[in-house]
């Protein structure tokens, strides 16, 4: 593994302000093992384990699943993947909320110079709190540009990798936005998947875009390529990009609870992951906020105080950018490999 050069740059608490409804949160601590539980009654609870490539895994909390997620909707590009935080000290530096609606916000602290030199990757997670579908996660990868040269990863370009469970098995259900899903192709933005007869499976549905840009989605090997737009990044350009990650836990361990919970599944991915940005999707997110293959939510209305609420996105994407250039800490470290 090649030796590399990590800048975690800014104060997190910067990260916080560009956030909506950030008067409802109070701060959390970081969790013992990075392990942060959602409470519910399915399953009894949800865990996700975050670390250093933010979304390493979820369970149910008693942990009495079959197979677990691992590394749902990574993003790698160029050189390496997207870091939260500081790849030694992340759990110290990142920020850690909960709204009053039960929902966890995690802002990592920014990291430059990563996935290409210049190129400033900043992750903020949502856990949203248990809902009739199951238990959601939302993964918001900030990639500024700030050197003065283009960054061009189309060579090596930017790219979602999916999550590994026992859900991809021969035979075990799964239907994307294009139909049944035998497997991934092009033009899928999201996807649903569950187990056959083993019950104790967890079921899953991902969105890593909408039906509208479905064509910009492509293949890369076993992967899907973010579009185009996301690819090539001009100097003090951010490029925004979204995922999301939904989980099922059955409520009986046999066939009806695993047909159960694909169907719960299946229901998260067409009618809220497959309507695009809206809703409790866009919770906590800066008002009109460009995201990489997504439509964007309509502007809320702001006073009437002469500005233009089409360039407060562009307002706060920018006090976001003065925020990397202060506080500095670089250190060095080894690429981990993933299990």
């Amino acid at each position: 593994m090649n030796m590399k050069i990590l800048s975690a740059i800014g104060a997190s608490v910067a990260c916080v302000s560009l956030f909506a409804g950030v008067s409802s949160a109070t701060a959390a601590t970081w969790p013992s093992g990075g392990a942060f539980d959602v409470p519910g009654t399915m399953g009894g609870g949800a865990t996700w384990s975050i670390g250093s490539y933010a979304i390493g895994g979820v369970t149910n909390t008693p942990n009495s699943m079959v197979s677990g997620l691992t590394y749902p909707n990574m993003v790698y590009g160029g050189e390496d993947y997207t870091y939260c935080g500081d790849f030694f000290d992340f759990a110290t530096t990142s920020t850690v909320t909960t709204d009053s609606n039960g929902d966890i916000t995690i802002d990592c602290t920014p990291v430059s110079g990563i996935i290409e030199p210049g190129l400033v990757n900043t992750i903020h997670l949502r856990l949203y709190a248990e809902s009739a579908t199951g238990y959601l996660a939302r993964q918001w990868v900030e990639l500024t540009n700030t050197s003065d040269q283009v960054v061009d990863m189309t060579t090596s370009p930017l790219l979602n990798y999916f999550f590994w469970n026992a859900a991809w098995s021969a035979g075990n259900p799964r239907e994307s936005n294009l139909g049944d899903a035998t497997d991934l192709h092009n033009g899928d933005v999201w996807i649903a998947t569950g187990s056959d007869t083993a019950g104790n499976e967890i079921a899953t549905a991902s969105a890593w875009g909408d039906t509208a840009h479905s064509d910009d989605y492509v293949l890369n090997g076993s992967q899907m390529r973010f579009p185009t737009e996301a690819q090539i990044i001009q100097p003090g350009q951010t490029v925004n990009l979204i995922t999301f990650m939904n989980v099922v836990f059955p409520a009986t361990n046999d066939a009806a609870g695993a047909q159960a919970a694909y169907a719960l599944a299946l229901s998260e991915a067409r009618d809220e992951l497959g309507l695009g940005l809206h809703g409790r999707l866009i919770a906590g997110l800066p008002d009109c906020l460009p995201v990489t293959g997504w439509v964007p939510a309509p502007c809320a209305a702001l006073p009437n105080t002469g500005v233009d609420s089409t360039v407060t996105g562009g307002i706060a994407a920018g006090a976001g950018a003065l925020a990397l250039l202060g506080l500095g800490l670089v250190v060095a470290r080894r690429r981990a490999q993933l299990s």
